[in-house]
């Protein structure tokens, strides 16, 4: 019996340092698509009037509500009315880390009282494994 093996090492190494190549590069890309769709999601679930663990917003009190009807808004919880506090949040990011926060102190101030009765600005468990695929996705991408 005769046999050969063939060693492809160069080859492999070569795709190895390529895909690292790639890595490198995409990896600011990736932590920004991840942070924004981070943002997207908050933002998405909270005007549904929904808590980071999918359940309904606590109601808002009678007084605010009333106060709330008067203005012509909804006496559903969403934390909207002005639009503001929402609309603050911004996104930063570099290659290792990903920041989201309001960018005016007024507005950081309303969505951390606000974060205390209804928990909007965090993550579910399901929604981080969302957010790694697309880190993933983007890190690995040939753009």
């Amino acid at each position: 019996m005769k046999f050969s093996l063939v060693d492809n090492l160069p080859a492999t190494r070569r795709k190895f340092e390529a895909l690292s190549r790639r890595f490198a590069k995409n990896q600011k890309k990736a932590m920004l698509a991840t942070v924004l769709q981070a943002e997207t999601i908050i933002k998405q679930r909270t005007a549904q009037g929904k808590d980071v663990n999918g359940n309904p917003f606590k109601r808002y009190s009678d007084s605010y509500s009333s106060f709330r009807a008067k203005a012509g808004r909804s006496r559903t919880p969403n934390l909207m009315f002005s639009g503001r506090m929402l609309n603050s949040m911004k996104v930063k990011a570099s290659k290792t880390k990903g920041v989201l926060f309001f960018s005016r102190a007024e507005e950081s101030r309303k969505a951390a009282f606000n974060n205390r009765t209804r928990r909007f600005f965090d993550l579910s468990k399901k929604e981080l494994s969302r957010l790694h695929k697309v880190y993933f996705r983007r890190l690995t991408s040939e753009r």
